[in-house]
């Protein structure tokens, strides 16, 4: 504290580094002031203005009472503390500390875009009542904020580590209506398709977390064999397997499209008993295994047309037709 009170004096004492402030003129001054008739003398003494005229404080800060948003000479940058701008009729969060360690509450503005918000908070993180979308609560998630305690909006309270890693993994709304929409603006940051994969893996699914990965293309890579239930029809159009460690076993389930299939299977791929009219979107390797695509629709054409593409199959293609019933694909 000592070294805080003289780099204190040192900053705001006339005849300091700042020239313009012996005359009233210079930008330290006007910050110095604003500082004084909104904190008083009393409390002073825990701002240290910087070289840039930046702001830290070693206390707790409170500016629920100020009108407005802050002024644009006012830039807070590390809090030691706490931090709140609660009914302040704010709306920008521009000015605002970058980093605070204690707990940052902004709740009862007007603000639309947590633009200027801080990227530390040790403590919570409350922006209740505030006319924020859903939109913005996603971006301000992709910045990957460092949340200690608690982040709270909307009447939702969730922790800070999982905000950091995937808010919307833990905010669950009518998924499907809510995200599959073509005008969502968070499909198009690829966060409503994230919750929409991971909810149909592992709750439809029943994956179990340590068995898939998302790429970042998010599609899938799973480390186990798949088997999928008689009659459940298409996979549906967000899920893209890339590899399979293992067997792939489609059958008897009604498919009429491979669309989302592994590229990549380490062992057999079985689609027979289907309602396939191609082998559009079969796996590119079947790198310990055969494809099995008999008892389906699928024209000899078709299958002539996959072969001629040349996947890389280590062992048959087993099919309706005599030419094909057991036939050879080694292109490795």
């Amino acid at each position: 504290m000592k070294l805080i009170k003289e780099s204190i004096e040192h900053t705001f004492i006339r005849g300091g580094k700042d020239k313009l402030s012996n005359l009233g003129l210079g930008k330290r001054e006007i910050v110095y002031k604003w500082l004084l008739d909104n904190y008083t003398e009393k409390r002073i003494d825990i701002f240290i203005i910087n070289d840039d005229f930046s702001i830290d404080a070693s206390g707790d800060i409170f500016i629920r009472d100020f009108a407005g948003n802050l002024p644009e000479f006012i830039q807070f940058r590390n809090i030691y503390g706490s931090f709140s701008c609660t009914n302040s009729d704010l709306t920008t969060l521009r000015g605002g500390p970058v980093r605070v360690t204690g707990d940052y509450f902004c709740n009862y503005n007007k603000m639309k875009t947590l633009d200027f918000a801080p990227m530390f908070v040790g403590g919570d993180f409350s922006i209740e009542y505030n006319e924020l979308k859903m939109i913005e609560i996603a971006l301000f998630a992709n910045r990957k904020p460092y949340i200690g305690g608690t982040i709270t909006f909307g009447g939702r309270e969730i922790s800070g580590r999982s905000f950091i890693n995937g808010f919307f993994e833990n905010y669950k709304p009518n998924v499907y209506e809510s995200f599959t929409k073509s005008n969502d603006k968070l499909s198009n940051i690829g966060v409503g398709k994230i919750t929409l994969i991971k909810k149909w893996l592992e709750d439809d699914y029943g994956l179990q977390l340590n068995k898939y990965t998302l790429r970042d293309d998010l599609s899938i890579d799973v480390g186990t064999s798949i088997t999928l239930p008689d009659g459940f029809g298409n996979l549906p159009d967000y899920i893209q397997f890339h590899k399979i460690d293992g067997n792939v076993n489609f059958e008897h389930c009604g498919l009429t499209t491979l669309k989302g299939s592994p590229k990549i299977v380490t062992g057999g791929f079985y689609i027979a008993n289907n309602n396939l009219t191609s082998l559009d979107f079969a796996p590119r390797k079947i790198m310990a295994g055969s494809i099995s695509c008999g008892n389906n629709n699928i024209p000899k054409e078709e299958i002539q047309k996959y072969i001629d593409s040349k996947p890389k199959i280590s062992g048959y293609l087993y099919s309706d037709y005599k030419e094909f019933e057991q036939y050879k694909i080694f292109n490795y």
